[in-house]
């Protein structure tokens, strides 16, 4: 995964210029214009600035992302705007001492978080928030008081996407803002999905000779908002390792967008599809075959798989005879043994979820996408910038 810690600190950089500093930019030409930016973000060959590789199409998403959060925050007064260290710092370690909280973004995917006075509202969520006492099932006393601060405009976390270049401008849109309430009108998006595949064709040449073209899995879906309907990519793909088998993850891409709706906390979705839909998933590399041993012991589980999904996903082989094939030669073949683990694991999912009818399948595509954009119950209030 790319790092994104550049791009980010001048989105805050560029926040705190705009609202503290009152320094309104009317283009991205004008930001380019500023001193303060050419020294503090681009710097020089002696004294490097945040982000000196930034180019033309980041200009302009920062002017697109300024104006947008001018339109809405123009009015508070932030004194504080972190992406690292403060509070970015406390709340990171807040959540993952008391509520065992692992990863910050599983539970709040703000990049920035807009303060008034950092240190007394450190000050004052301690007090009311003991982080000595584990509550893992505890975690809406947090969120309620992070929505009226929130609302107080005294903490706002905001989650940042690059504005597509073809965007005219940035959206914003509040999650999490009432408790039970997914979207502040009420109405859930419809979700419809198409083109589901799993590429199980063996390469004949080049460097992923016996793997195959691509080692991840996708399907298309459509997401019919109130005003308007977006593509995205449904992906799921082993973690990235030149060699060594991983498990899966999982996330949506908007059509024409740079930046990912969100991962999928994987143990939230097994659990989901446990609680909600009695499907069973392991996500666990070593649970499946490893070898070409392994698999022949399990074949005809694996085949059946192969032959319930064969006529809706898109594999690029026509039989079961070629998936055995194709399966024990990259089982057989060190470089290509951790996509063979990877493909098995990944029809797996496919056979689990078109298991359903199609309503449930709408149903669980929804709460996944849910739980990629941090929405709903146990996840935290935040502002998107997109």
């Amino acid at each position: 995964m790319a790092d994104t810690t550049p791009q980010e600190q001048t989105s805050a950089w560029i926040f705190r210029r705009a609202l503290k500093e009152n320094k309104k930019y009317k283009s991205a030409q004008d930001i380019l214009a500023d001193p303060k930016f050419q020294k503090e973000v681009i710097g020089d060959n002696r004294t490097p600035g945040i982000y000196p590789e930034v180019n033309s199409d980041w200009i302009e998403n920062y002017y697109k992302q300024q104006k947008k959060f001018l339109e809405e925050f123009s009015d508070a007064k932030f004194s504080e705007f972190t992406r690292d260290g403060g509070f970015m710092d406390f709340i990171t370690k807040l959540v993952n001492k008391k509520y065992g909280i692992s990863k910050k973004d599983y539970w709040d995917p703000a990049d920035i978080w807009c303060i008034q006075n950092e240190r007394k509202v450190i000050s004052d969520i301690s007090k009311i928030i003991d982080a000595n006492k584990r509550e893992p099932e505890a975690i809406e006393k947090l969120n309620t008081l992070l929505r009226t601060l929130f609302k107080e405009r005294i903490v706002v976390g905001i989650s940042l996407k690059q504005v597509g270049p073809n965007q005219g401008e940035a959206r914003y849109q509040e999650v999490n803002m009432k408790k039970g309430v997914l979207f502040v009108s009420g109405k859930k998006p419809y979700f419809e999905f198409f083109e589901l595949n799993c590429d199980l064709v063996i390469m004949q040449s080049g460097n992923k000779e016996g793997s195959t073209a691509a080692d991840g899995s996708s399907m298309k879906v459509m997401v019919n908002y109130t005003k308007e309907k977006v593509q995205h990519t449904f992906s799921f793909r082993p973690k990235s390792h030149p060699t060594n088998p991983m498990n899966l993850t999982f996330s949506f891409q908007a059509k024409g967008e740079k930046g990912q709706v969100g991962a999928i906390p994987v143990h939230l979705m097994i659990k989901k599809m446990q609680d909600t839909y009695q499907l069973s998933f392991s996500n666990a590399w070593q649970d499946y075959p490893n070898t070409s041993k392994d698999f022949r012991t399990h074949q005809k589980m694996y085949v059946d798989i192969f032959n319930k999904v064969k006529g809706k996903v898109n594999t690029g082989i026509r039989n079961e005879k070629d998936f055995v094939t194709n399966i024990i030669t990259m089982l057989s073949n060190n470089k290509s043994n951790r996509v063979g683990i990877s493909k098995l694991m990944q029809l797996k999912f496919y056979s689990k979820f078109l298991s359903l009818n199609e309503t449930r399948q709408k149903e669980l595509m929804a709460d996944l996408f849910f739980l990629a954009e941090k929405r709903g119950e146990g996840f935290g209030p935040f502002g998107k910038i997109y």
